[in-house]
């Protein structure tokens, strides 16, 4: 493929391309923020075992909270993803089909 050819075909899919890339880069953050998210967990956790058996070190964060908190933000970025990623193939196909 020539230089010529490659830009053109970059040019002629670039909304495809960019939804496409959305949906990685939303992917990759949602990777990150699940670490993230187990991360908090152990520790809250951890800090919710002492209160329950020493009574210290109380009123820290709630590991039910933090779970609840990620569901909804995993939903949020399986739509969002599935979305871009459905609107990538629709809008190259339709460039596909009509040349």
């Amino acid at each position: 493929m020539t230089n010529t050819a490659r830009l053109f075909f970059l040019r002629r899919h670039r909304a495809s391309l960019l939804c496409f890339a959305l949906a990685v880069a939303i992917g990759l953050g949602a990777i990150v923020d699940r670490a993230n998210k187990q991360s908090r967990m152990d520790s809250a956790e951890v800090l919710e075992w002492y209160c329950d058996h020493d009574g210290t070190h109380c009123g820290g964060p709630s590991s039910e909270r933090i779970e609840a908190d990620w569901n909804e933000r995993e939903l949020g970025c399986e739509i969002a993803v599935v979305g871009l990623g459905g609107l990538a193939i629709l809008l190259f196909v339709g460039r596909a089909v009509r040349e």
